[in-house]
C-alpha cells in the first residue's frame, strides 16, 4: 500500500511542479503586465499549497504506525469528541460502545470524521458482535469511490480526509482488523472494522 501511493503521490506533484516551472519561465523571459505578474504568482501559490498537502501527506504515511494507549474508557471519548463535529454539520449521531478493543478507539474516531463529512441527516457507531459498524445516510459509495476515500493522492481526493482515513486503515491493521467497506443496505455506506 505504501508502495502504491508513494507512486501515486509522486506523480501528482509533476502536475504542480510543471506548472510552477512553466509560470516562473514565462514570468522571466516575456514582459508581463502587473496583473500578469500577480496572477502568475497568485498560480505558482496555488500550486506551492498542493505540493505542500501532496508533502505532508506522504510523510504521515511514512511514519511507522502507533498504537494508541487505550484510553480508559473508549465510548467517554467518542462521546466528548464526535457530538460537536455532528452538531455542527447539523448530523444526528448515535454512539454506542460494544466491547470492541479499547486500541481501535483512536482509528474509529478518525473513521467517523469521514462518516460525518458524507453523510446527510445520520451517522451510527454501534457494535455487531467483535466487529464495530459506522454507517452513514450519506450517498452510497462505489468500489472505485471507496478506493479513492482511503487514496490521499487519488485525482480529485479530499487529500486531508483521505489522508486520515488510510492512516485510520493502516493502524488498525498494525491492530491486527481488517476494514471493509460497502454501500449500506438502504442507501448510505457503511465501514466494518473486525477481527482480521
Amino acid at each position: 500500500m505504501e508502495r502504491d501511493l508513494t507512486g501515486a503521490a509522486l506523480h501528482r506533484m509533476s502536475q504542480p511542479l510543471t506548472v510552477l516551472r512553466g509560470s516562473a519561465e514565462l514570468a522571466l523571459i516575456r514582459p508581463l503586465s502587473a496583473a500578469e505578474y500577480r496572477e502568475a504568482i497568485l498560480t505558482m501559490a496555488r500550486e506551492t499549497e498542493r505540493l505542500v498537502a501532496l508533502a505532508e501527506a506522504l510523510r504521515a504515511l511514512h511514519q511507522p504506525p502507533v498504537a494508541p494507549e487505550a484510553p480508559p474508557d473508549p465510548l467517554a471519548r467518542l462521546q466528548a469528541e464526535l457530538p460537536p463535529l455532528a452538531q455542527d454539520r447539523g448530523v444526528q449521531l448515535e454512539l454506542a460502545w460494544a466491547g470492541w478493543p479499547a486500541a481501535w478507539t483512536e482509528p474509529i474516531l478518525q473513521l467517523v470524521h469521514g462518516a460525518l463529512q458524507r453523510a446527510r441527516t445520520r451517522v451510527t457507531l454501534a457494535g455487531d458482535g467483535a466487529d464495530a459498524v459506522i454507517a452513514d445516510d450519506g450517498p452510497p459509495l462505489d468500489t472505485a469511490a471507496w478506493d479513492k476515500a482511503f487514496d490521499p493522492f487519488a485525482n480529485g481526493a479530499d487529500i486531508a480526509a483521505a489522508l486520515r482515513a488510510a492512516l485510520a486503515r493502516r493502524q488498525l491493521q498494525s491492530l491486527g482488523a481488517a476494514v471493509t467497506a460497502d454501500a449500506g443496505g438502504v442507501g448510505g455506506n457503511r465501514l466494518r472494522i473486525r477481527p482480521a
